[in-house]
C-alpha cells in the first residue's frame, strides 16, 4: 500500500470486516497518523518500513516481536540490541518501535523500521549502517522470524542474548505510579524486568524503560520515530 493513516487501523479494520485473517500483513510505504506505545505519536515519513502483522494472542509476543526484528536486522549484518520490552536499537539509538494492540483472538503486531532516514537526532536508521534498506525482503524475513512458533524457552534465550538492558541502571515510568529506579538484573519466565532497586528487587511487567547515565536527567518525549 502507499500511505495510509495507520497499518495498524487498516487491519483491525479488515480484521473486523472478516477480510484479513491470522497469518496476513499489511505493509505501507508511509503513514499519517502512525503511533506508538502510550498513545504517542510515530513519525512514519517515506522511506521506512510500516507493516502490520496479525498474529495469534501469545504472552510472550512482545518479546517474541522484538527478536524477530532484531533477527531480521543481525542477518543482514546490522548489530541490532532490544530495549525492554522491544524497542530495537543500533548502538544505543532507536532504529525500530513495536506496538501492539489486542481484538478478539488476534494481536496486531506494528513495526516502523527506518530504513533511509531518522526522524529524530536521536534515532538512527538501516542506510546509516550501510545495510540493505529493500522494503519488501526485510518485511518478509520479520514476518518469517514472528510466524516460526518458537518454543517459549527460545524465545527468552534469544531474547536475553539480544536485551541491551540487562546490566543497565534503568528507570522505569509507570502511568500513574511513580518511577522505578535501579539495575536491570534479570528477564523472567513471563518477559517482565527484575529491577534491583533501594527497596529491593521488583518485578516489572509493563512500563517505559530508560537506560541511565550518570549526569543525564529524563525528559519523556512525546514523539517516536
Amino acid at each position: 500500500m502507499g500511505r495510509v493513516s495507520s497499518t495498524q487501523d487498516v487491519a483491525r479494520q479488515r480484521w473486523a470486516e472478516g477480510s484479513m485473517q491470522l497469518g496476513d500483513a499489511i505493509l505501507a510505504e508511509a503513514q499519517s497518523s502512525g503511533r506508538g506505545r502510550f498513545g504517542r505519536t510515530w513519525l512514519s515519513p517515506a522511506g521506512g518500513l510500516y507493516a502490520t502483522y496479525i498474529m495469534p494472542v501469545d504472552p510472550l509476543l512482545s518479546l517474541r516481536a522484538g527478536v524477530a526484528v532484531a533477527r531480521a536486522l543481525r542477518d543482514l549484518g546490522v548489530p541490532a540490541a532490544l530495549k525492554w520490552p522491544n524497542d530495537v536499537l543500533i548502538r544505543n539509538k532507536k532504529v525500530a518501535g513495536i506496538l501492539i494492540e489486542a481484538m478478539d483472538a488476534a494481536a496486531f503486531v506494528g513495526i516502523g523500521l527506518n530504513l533511509t532516514e531518522s526522524p529524530l537526532e536521536t534515532a538512527t536508521h538501516l542506510a546509516a549502517e550501510g545495510a540493505a534498506t529493500d522494503r519488501q525482503p526485510l518485511t518478509e524475513r520479520v514476518g518469517k522470524n514472528l510466524f516460526q512458533n518458537a518454543a517459549p524457552s527460545d524465545v527468552l534465550a534469544a531474547y536475553r542474548t539480544f536485551c541491551a538492558t540487562l546490566g543497565q541502571n534503568v528507570r522505569i515510568l509507570r502511568t500513574g505510579n511513580p518511577p522505578w529506579e535501579g539495575t536491570a538484573e534479570a528477564i523472567d519466565g513471563h518477559g517482565r524486568l527484575l529491577v534491583r532497586t533501594a527497596e529491593g528487587l521488583v518485578t516489572l511487567a509493563s512500563g517505559e524503560c530508560h537506560h541511565l547515565r550518570p549526569g543525564r536527567s529524563i525528559d519523556p518525549s512525546g514523539v517516536s520515530g
